[in-house]
């Protein structure tokens, strides 16, 4: 296997007696089987993390500069529910654009997979300047998927760094891709180099119809080793609001151990997290914690930040 002899697979959420099979991926012949239990799970309460002035505007910080990494390879010419996968996803971007990206936000995009068939070709589309909407959405809408185009992760990432170099302040890039990395680049190497290059950096990484559970858990390493958050959206909703959280500050909780044991982002989606006391870290600069939240079982506890 690419990732790897050992394979992890999520477990289903109703406990019980299960059986896996091992099967080939043509022919569904079982090479292997193994009977399992699903013991039940501790019950888990909800988490929301909201700003102060308002629980609902879903603005960026001033001083934010953000850079977008779309992937138009050959696989977003997939169909998710009779539209391609590339179609979602330029619907999705420009509701960011017309969102939390107020006009004149230092805005970057990169994209690579439409210009060149059986291509590693990446390009800046937008170099870093205010954000002109107008502009932007018809650069977004002139975006089309080539055939058999490859994905090189590693080298746009390696090349936001250069795209980002006269920023200022808190950057946030978004890598949005349905695919692992075929142009033999080092993803993880190229995402450290940029956590690191100055100022409060963050790569978040949006998954967009990945079925492969391993695949998730490596989009989930690399966004952790870019102090950022993996988002995984399995449809044209998901895209849609993984794409807006992006931009949001994330948090962490934190138990007693001073461990992280979950992590959202302010004014997103609540979170699950097994009842127990705990501490809330937001992200920012400079960072925030609450200290003392109290999760309860099946119930929703709510934190609203003093700025």
């Amino acid at each position: 296997m690419r990732r790897g002899k050992t394979l992890k697979i999520r477990t289903p959420l109703e406990p019980g007696s299960y059986e896996v099979r091992y099967v080939t991926a043509k022919k569904k012949k079982t090479l292997a089987k193994k009977d399992i239990e699903i013991v039940p799970s501790k019950v888990p309460g909800e988490l929301t993390v909201v700003a102060g002035e308002s629980e609902t505007k879903r603005t960026i910080g001033e001083g934010t500069s953000v850079a977008l990494i779309l992937d138009a390879s050959g696989s977003m010419l997939k169909r998710e529910d009779g539209t391609r996968r590339i179609e979602v996803a330029k619907h999705a971007v420009n509701q960011l654009l017309n969102g939390p990206l107020e006009q004149g936000t230092p805005f970057a995009m990169r994209v690579f997979g439409h210009k060149e068939a059986d291509s590693c070709r990446t390009d800046l589309e937008i170099p870093l300047a205010p954000l002109n909407r107008n502009q932007a959405e018809g650069k977004v809408n002139a975006i089309n998927a080539k055939n058999y185009a490859k994905t090189p992760i590693a080298r746009s990432l390696e090349l936001t760094k250069d795209d980002l170099e006269t920023a200022e302040g808190r950057r946030i890039v978004i890598l949005v891709t349905d695919g692992e990395e075929t142009c033999g680049g080092d993803p993880e190497a190229a995402i450290k180099e940029l956590a690191k290059s100055g100022f409060d950096t963050r790569v978040n990484i949006v998954g967009f119809a990945i079925e492969e559970y391993m695949l998730k858990e490596t989009f989930q390493n690399w966004a952790r080793l870019g102090n950022g958050k993996y988002f995984d959206a399995s449809n044209a909703k998901e895209l849609e609001r993984s794409i807006l959280e992006a931009v949001e500050v994330p948090y962490e909780v934190l138990n007693d151990s001073s461990e992280v044991v979950a992590s959202g982002v302010v004014n997103g989606d609540p979170i699950a997290v097994l009842p127990g006391k705990y501490t809330v870290r937001v992200l920012s600069k400079p960072q925030e914690s609450i200290e003392s939240v109290v999760i309860e079982p099946e119930k929703r506890q709510t934190v609203k930040l003093s700025s």
